[in-house]
């Protein structure tokens, strides 16, 4: 949803795959530039852009029966909109963290720290 840091994708969206970039530029000059001429820019989401892979989170939403949502402020969209739609599908959504997130009416809290939490909430068999 957020991308990755060390990839780099074109800046057109020219449909090519992200590529791997662990280098650190000094400066715009130094940027590549893809195959269709778009220079490079880093393969993450920037405020105000819309996260990857919307369609896909969309379907995993809607077929999902629990969403357990991890130290949010809630007050970021569209991903604080995901609780609501879990919920419009029948999903229990279920918030783990310190802080109530401003989507809080939405989930079932648990007011706890998620590393004495999620360690011991899912059995896997």
């Amino acid at each position: 949803m957020h991308g990755e840091l060390a990839k780099a994708h074109c800046e057109n969206d020219c449909g090519r795959p992200p590529v791997e970039d662990h280098v650190l530029y000094r400066s715009l000059d130094e940027v590549g530039h893809c195959v269709c001429g778009g220079r490079m820019r880093p393969h993450i989401v920037f405020f105000g852009e819309i996260p990857l892979e919307m369609d896909r989170i969309e379907r995993e939403i809607e077929q999902a029966t629990l969403m357990v949502v991890v130290g949010t402020s809630g007050s970021v969209y569209p991903a604080a909109n995901f609780v609501h739609w879990a919920r419009m599908n029948g999903a229990r959504t279920v918030y783990v963290g310190p802080e109530a997130p401003l989507n809080a009416s939405r989930l079932q809290r648990c007011r706890r720290q998620a590393g004495e939490v999620l360690p011991g909430l899912f059995q896997v068999e």
